[in-house]
């Protein structure tokens, strides 16, 4: 029998998105045993088999934000916050896809932003409180606006 074999993929864990992914979703995913509590808990993974928190998890885990943020399974979540709940190890699955929908957005309305050449208005950025948004390798950049008074 001639089975043609996929290479295996490698992954390579990203420690600095690892912490920041921690900071950001405050869920403690670096004490996940992998126990699949989470995933028995889970009413979407129960009724469709579409979403498994523990998955989600590992992904933060790795620090794999770009692959986590484009999941779909995100988006499945209802935030019943079973998985929390069921956690041996007091992992916040939940608080993690909220993270993770959070981040996606915020990406792409800077994409947008930054694209479109739009204005950011904060209360933070010095008078007339406005900034461009720009796209940097590492993710963005908030630019002040000048204030130039025409007298």
């Amino acid at each position: 029998m001639n089975v043609k074999t996929m290479p295996p993929l490698f992954v390579v864990p990203q420690p600095k998105l690892r912490r920041l992914i921690d900071a950001g979703g405050l869920a403690d995913s670096t004490m996940c045993w992998t126990c699949s509590s989470c995933d028995s808990e889970c009413p979407v993974e129960i009724a469709t088999n579409r979403l498994r928190p523990q998955r989600i998890v590992r992904f933060a885990n790795l620090g794999l934000i770009d692959e986590l943020i484009a999941l779909p399974e995100i988006w499945y979540c209802l935030t019943c916050r079973r998985c929390n709940r069921v956690c041996p190890n007091l992992v916040k699955p939940e608080t993690l896809i909220r993270y993770a929908r959070a981040e996606a957005v915020r990406r792409k309305v800077y994409d947008m932003l930054a694209a479109e050449k739009m204005l950011l208005h904060g209360i933070h950025y010095p008078f007339p409180a406005l900034a461009h948004v720009e796209k940097t390798a590492t993710g963005y950049r908030e630019v002040p606006v000048a204030w130039n008074p025409t007298i």
